[in-house]
């Protein structure tokens, strides 16, 4: 069985590799600008954008009850489309259990937030820039022809800790 996806070959691909071609793809404000799907982040980042005047927000949660629910997809996605904007960004891994963020970018996992939190560096050494990402596993086309990429920072999740709950329940957070 031959399988395509945003024109890669998958034939002969690892589960992982598979799995990790798939979460690039829902990328759609890099990987199909036009697109409804893109154009939906689109609106929502607009709302967003509105109710963080409106309050003098300076950051966005998201979460969920349950895995696979799309809490990374729609944060990267946000966080891309903010940055296109111009907006000076910083994306957060914080799914410290099944961490995503920091492989659809092809970083490494750490140093991140946990090792902030545990204070072992500060959150600036922890921050990965446009340069990182540009080295990372993204198609650099598409990087390189997505305007504001330069005001995209990503943060992590970190090395893996025993005491998760305990960590992001710390006042250090």
């Amino acid at each position: 069985r031959e399988e395509v996806l945003q024109g890669k070959e998958l034939k002969g691909a690892t589960e992982a590799e598979r799995k990790l071609e798939l979460q690039k793809g829902r990328l759609v404000t890099i990987t199909s600008p036009k697109s409804w799907p893109a154009e939906s982040i689109k609106m929502f980042r607009t709302n967003l954008m509105q109710i963080m005047k409106t309050n003098n927000f300076k950051s966005i949660l998201f979460t969920s009850s349950d895995k696979q629910e799309g809490k990374s997809t729609v944060a990267i996605n946000i966080a891309l489309s903010m940055a296109h904007l111009g907006k000076k960004t910083v994306l957060v891994g914080s799914n410290m259990r099944r961490p995503t963020v920091y492989k659809i970018f092809g970083l490494t996992r750490g140093p991140g937030l946990s090792d902030i939190l545990m204070g072992n560096i500060t959150w600036q050494e922890a921050i990965r820039t446009a340069s990182d990402i540009l080295t990372g596993g993204l198609d650099i086309d598409d990087l390189l022809n997505m305007p504001g990429i330069d005001n995209l920072n990503i943060i992590p999740c970190g090395r893996p800790v025993e005491n998760i709950s305990e960590i992001l329940n710390s006042k250090a957070l």
